[in-house]
């Protein structure tokens, strides 16, 4: 991902539609590869269920960005089973200009 702008912004790649359509009882674990073009960002993995449009739930972890590449997880345990959908995102705030982060190898399990 990247920032083509003058301004620092916010990078997010974002699972559109949910890939979790429909959850089941049990934790969920999102996974993916990341690397920085230059280290210090910080990249945020998120998972949050969601009944409807209603937010029923959220798990955030951060991780400090390296050019090497490093295996990032997240877990979740869902409060609403069968009710409900799970979004992953994984974002850098007040990303500078240029390459905000790499990816590869992204998987949402359930446990």
């Amino acid at each position: 991902m990247s920032n083509d702008t003058a301004t620092a912004v916010s990078c997010t790649l974002n699972d559109s539609p949910n890939w979790v359509l429909k959850t089941q009882e049990g934790t969920y674990r999102a996974s993916l590869w990341a690397r920085a073009e230059t280290a210090g960002s910080q990249l945020k993995l998120r998972l949050r269920e969601y009944v409807g449009s209603t937010a029923a739930g959220s798990r955030v972890d951060i991780f400090p960005l390296t050019t090497a590449w490093q295996l990032m997880t997240v877990t979740y345990t869902v409060v609403s089973p069968g009710a409900s959908t799970l979004d992953f995102n994984a974002y850098v705030s007040n990303a500078p200009t240029g390459t905000c982060f790499f990816v590869d190898d992204i998987s949402i399990t359930r446990q």
